[in-house]
């Protein structure tokens, strides 16, 4: 009886999905429905952007704890993305705080937090999150 059941639910799901996704499944085949190559994939699709032209704003939250040398590999990935990063927000418990100037790293976009005392991973997260002001709160470790 379960399986009737998942089986109604998906036939009427599917349709539903499929209509919704001509854009997408256009950016996955070719033209005349064939598969695109790989080089294929490297040209633009019609319709489809690469960044929204009011795209939300981005705060990518890492905590760290004496890896200084992890989190400016991360700080450099992050900010190369292609899409536009609004904030990163570090969170650090180490005994001391970095001596680097990671605003300077991130041209002002990098807030960086020090905490005197040690801390769970969730409490340096939920500093990190209420020190975010962008639209979407992203976590990204350091390692």
């Amino acid at each position: 009886a379960a399986s009737r059941r998942l089986t109604k639910y998906y036939a009427g799901a599917f349709p539903r999905w499929w209509q919704h996704s001509e854009p997408f499944r256009a950016a996955f085949n070719g033209p005349q429905g064939r598969r695109r190559s790989p080089a294929d994939w490297r040209r633009p699709v019609p319709g489809l952007s690469r960044v929204p032209r009011d795209p939300l704003r981005v705060s990518v939250m890492i905590v760290t704890f004496e890896r200084p040398e992890f989190l400016a590999l991360a700080l450099d990935n992050i900010l190369q993305q292609d899409y536009p990063v609004h904030e990163v927000v570090v969170v650090d418990d180490g005994p001391e705080a970095l001596t680097q100037d990671w605003r300077a790293v991130g041209l002002g976009r990098v807030k960086y937090i020090h905490l005197p005392a040690r801390m769970t991973i969730g409490a340096k997260r939920n500093v990190a999150c209420a020190a975010a002001t962008g639209d979407v709160v992203v976590h990204w470790d350091d390692d």
